[in-house]
């Protein structure tokens, strides 16, 4: 299990993307966050 690096929900690995050593629960999670400047 990883948290999301935005949201913080914990969902397993196989389910979440990977990015720049983080993880996210959703794609659109990954680009709000690389919006925000995270």
């Amino acid at each position: 299990m990883v948290q999301c690096a935005h949201c913080g929900v914990n969902q397993p690995v196989s389910e979440s993307v990977l990015a720049n050593g983080r993880y996210y629960c959703c794609a659109a999670h990954l680009r709000e966050a690389q919006s925000d400047g995270a």
